[in-house]
C-alpha cells in the first residue's frame, strides 16, 4: 500500500514536472513571440515616421529651390553684381520671409558677392560648376562653415539671361542646426543621424563627421563592410527601383536600424539611422517587467483552468491597451515634428468622405481635427475669397482620381489679409489598387507667389516682361483644343518714329510714351490677354480664344488710339504702331514660331509706310 502511495505520489511529481516544465518551455517560447511581434510594431511605426519625416524634408528642399528660381528672376537682366539687387536680397533675409541664414549671386566667372558683406571665389565649387553646366539646382554636402562655428550646406540655381542661358547662381546657406527634422521626436540623439543619396548610394547631403554609414564616399560601400542580413545586390536593387527598405547593420555592439525612404525629388533618398537599443528601449522595458507576471498568472492556471482562461483574457486586453498607447504615442510625436514647420498635413477619406487635420497649426487652430462630409463642410470654417469656393471644389474634384503629387492653389484670408495656399495631394491605395484615402500637404506660398509675379513684370510700364510674357503664351499655346471659329492671334507690335522721339526729346520723354502705350494696352484688351513688353519699343499682344472675324476690327481700334504726338522747344514727334500679326493653332503653336511669322508680317508694314498691321497667310508664306 505504501509503495503504491509512493508510486502514486511519483507518477504525481513528475506530472506535475513534465507539466511545468512544458508550461514554462511555452511561456518563454511565448515570450520571444510577443517580443518579435512588439518588434514589428515599432520597426513599422518608426519606418512610418521615417516616411512622414522624408515628406516633410522634400518640402522643405522643394520650398528651397522654389524661392531661389523665384529670387533668380531679379538677375536675369542688367549687371548680376548689382548693390541694388543684393540690398534686396538682403531684406528678404533680414525680414524672415526665406530660411536661408545668408545667401550670395556669383557671376559666369565665379565671382560671388554675398548677403553678409563678404565677397569670395567660387568657380571651382562642385555646385557652381553643376549649375553653369545645366543643372536646374544643386545641394552640397554639410560641412563646417569658416564664417561661423556651425555646420553648413548650400543649395544653389542657375541664373539665365533671356536666351536661357546660364550667366550665374544664386544659392542660399542653411545651417544645419536649423535644419532638423526629426526634432522632439526621439529620434534626435546623438547617435542619430540622417543623410540624403541618389539611387547609386553617393551621397548628396550627409551629416560631417565619420560614422558606420558614412565611412566611404559611397553608402553601399559602407554597408558591404558591415555585418548585414540583407544581400548587397537585393538592397541596390530595392533602392534602384524606388522602394522603401529598412536594414539592420551591425559592427561587434554596435547595432543599427537603417531607414531607406524614397524622395520624389531627383530621385533621391533620406536615410535614417538609429541605434537599434534606441528602437528596443521601450520595448524591453515593457516586456521585462510583465513577462514574469504572466508567467506566475499561467502557472496558477496549470491548476485551475478557470484562472488561466480568466488571466490570459486580462493579458490580452493589458497587450492591446498597450498597443493602442503606442500608437496614440506614434501619433502625438508626429503631431509634434509637423508642428515645427508651417505646414497643414491632412488626410481624407474617398468613402466615408471625412478630412482629418493630422498637426496644428495656426491655420488650423479654430478648425475641427475632424470634419465630417467634407466638400460640404469645409467652407464652413474657412475665411473665404472670391476664389476660394470654387478651388476647394476642384480640389475635392480631383480627389482619388489615381493621380500622383497633383498641385493645387487655394486662396484664403488670414487675419484680414488674402494668402495664397499650395495644396500638394497624392492618393493612397489598398491591395486591390483602389484609391481609400488621399494624403495632402499644405504651404503658405503667398512670399513666393508675390516675388515670382515681381520678377515676371516689366518695371517701367508695368506689363508682363520678356521672361513672364513667354512662359504664359507657352502655357496657353498648349490648349489646342478652341471652339470652331476661335483662334489665339499673336500680334507683334513696334513703335513708329521712336528713336527720333529719343533723339530729339532724350530718354525721360521715350520712357513717358513707353508708360503710356503700357496703360492704353491695358485699357484695350481684355484682362485676360496677356500683354507684355519683350524689350526696348517692342510689345507683344496675345489674344486668346478671339473669333477670326473680329481681329482686324480690334486692331483698327487700337491704332487709332495710339496716335500720340510729344511737344517739346516748339518741336512735335508723333509716334503710331506697327503691327504684324500670325493666328494660333493654324500657323504653329509654340512661341518661337508664330514670333517668326507675325515678324515677318510686321517687317512687310514697316517697308509700306508704317501704321498699319498684316495677318500672316498661307499665301504669305508661299510668297516668301
Amino acid at each position: 500500500m505504501r509503495k503504491k502511495k509512493i508510486k502514486h505520489g511519483l507518477i504525481i511529481a513528475l506530472v506535475t514536472v513534465s507539466m511545468l516544465l512544458l508550461v514554462c518551455f511555452t511561456m518563454f517560447n511565448f515570450y520571444y513571440k510577443i517580443q518579435e511581434r512588439e518588434f514589428v510594431l515599432q520597426m513599422n511605426s518608426l519606418k512610418d515616421l521615417s516616411s512622414q519625416g522624408a515628406s516633410v524634408l522634400e518640402a522643405k528642399l522643394d520650398g528651397f529651390i522654389s524661392t531661389l528660381d523665384s529670387l533668380s528672376g531679379i538677375f536675369k537682366e542688367g549687371e548680376v553684381h548689382d548693390e541694388e539687387k543684393i540690398e534686396k536680397l538682403k531684406g528678404v533675409i533680414e525680414d524672415g520671409s526665406v530660411e536661408f541664414q545668408r545667401m550670395g549671386v556669383a557671376d559666369s566667372e565665379g565671382n560671388s558677392w554675398i548677403t553678409n558683406g563678404v565677397k569670395a571665389y567660387i568657380g571651382d565649387k562642385d555646385y557652381f560648376i553643376r549649375c553653369m553646366n545645366g543643372a536646374s539646382f544643386a545641394i552640397t554636402e554639410n560641412y563646417g562653415s569658416i564664417i561661423v562655428d556651425k555646420d553648413i550646406f548650400i543649395v544653389s540655381v542657375p541664373i539665365h539671361d533671356s536666351r536661357e542661358i546660364p550667366r550665374g547662381i544664386l544659392y542660399g546657406v542653411v545651417e544645419t542646426d536649423s535644419f532638423q527634422i526629426y526634432k522632439n521626436t526621439g529620434m534626435d540623439k546623438e547617435t542619430d543621424y540622417m543623410q540624403i543619396i541618389d539611387r547609386d548610394g553617393e551621397y548628396i547631403l550627409r551629416q560631417q563627421g565619420i560614422n558606420l554609414m558614412t565611412e566611404s564616399e559611397n553608402i553601399f560601400d559602407s554597408i558591404e563592410k558591415l555585418e548585414c542580413k540583407k544581400n548587397l545586390s537585393e538592397i541596390k536593387d530595392r533602392i534602384r527601383e524606388g522602394k522603401p527598405l529598412v536594414i539592420e547593420v551591425s559592427r561587434g555592439d554596435d547595432e543599427r536600424v537603417v531607414y531607406f525612404s524614397p524622395l520624389h525629388m531627383n530621385e533621391w533618398y533620406v536615410v535614417t539611422v538609429m541605434k537599434k537599443s534606441d528602437v528596443t528601449a521601450s520595448l524591453k522595458y515593457l516586456l521585462d517587467n510583465d513577462i514574469y507576471i504572466l508567467i506566475g498568472e499561467v502557472l496558477g492556471v496549470s491548476v485551475i483552468l478557470t484562472v488561466v482562461l480568466l488571466s490570459f483574457s486580462a493579458k490580452e486586453r493589458k497587450r492591446v491597451e498597450e498597443m493602442n498607447q503606442e500608437l496614440q504615442f506614434n501619433e502625438k510625436v508626429f503631431q509634434i515634428t509637423s508642428s515645427q514647420f508651417s505646414y497643414v498635413i491632412m488626410a481624407y477619406e474617398i468613402e466615408s468622405r471625412r478630412l482629418r487635420f493630422l498637426n496644428q497649426s495656426a491655420l488650423t487652430k479654430n478648425v475641427p481635427r475632424i470634419i465630417e462630409d467634407a466638400p460640404q463642410n469645409l467652407l464652413k470654417y474657412i475665411p473665404q475669397t472670391k476664389d476660394t469656393k470654387q478651388q476647394v471644389e476642384t480640389i475635392f474634384q480631383n480627389m482619388g482620381n489615381g493621380k500622383q503629387n497633383q498641385e493645387f492653389y487655394v486662396s484664403i484670408i488670414v487675419q484680414g489679409e488674402e494668402r495664397m495656399f499650395q495644396v500638394q495631394e497624392t492618393d493612397l491605395t489598398d491591395k486591390k489598387g483602389r484609391v481609400t484615402q488621399c494624403l495632402a500637404l499644405m504651404k503658405d506660398v503667398t512670399e513666393e507667389v508675390q516675388l515670382r509675379k515681381k520678377a515676371d513684370m516689366d518695371q517701367l510700364t508695368g506689363l508682363f516682361n520678356r521672361t513672364g510674357g513667354i512662359e504664359r503664351i507657352d502655357a496657353e499655346l498648349k490648349q489646342t483644343d478652341l471652339p470652331e471659329g476661335v483662334v489665339h492671334a499673336f500680334c507683334i507690335m513696334d513703335l513708329d518714329n521712336f528713336k527720333t522721339l529719343n533723339d530729339t526729346m532724350g530718354h525721360q520723354a521715350g520712357d513717358k510714351a513707353l508708360k503710356e502705350i503700357g496703360r492704353i494696352l491695358k485699357q484695350h484688351f481684355r484682362e485676360y490677354d496677356i500683354v507684355c513688353r519683350l524689350g526696348g519699343d517692342e510689345f507683344v499682344v496675345f489674344l486668346e480664344n478671339i473669333p477670326r472675324e473680329i481681329i482686324e476690327k480690334n486692331i483698327r481700334s487700337l491704332l487709332k488710339k495710339l496716335h500720340l504726338r510729344y511737344y517739346s522747344k516748339g518741336k512735335c514727334v508723333e509716334i503710331s504702331v506697327s503691327v504684324g500679326v500670325a493666328l494660333a493653332p493654324l500657323d504653329g503653336n509654340k512661341f518661337r514660331d508664330l514670333y517668326s511669322k507675325a515678324d515677318r508680317m510686321l517687317y512687310e508694314v514697316k517697308q509700306t509706310g508704317k501704321d498699319g498691321f498684316k495677318i500672316y497667310t498661307e499665301e504669305e508664306g508661299k510668297r516668301k
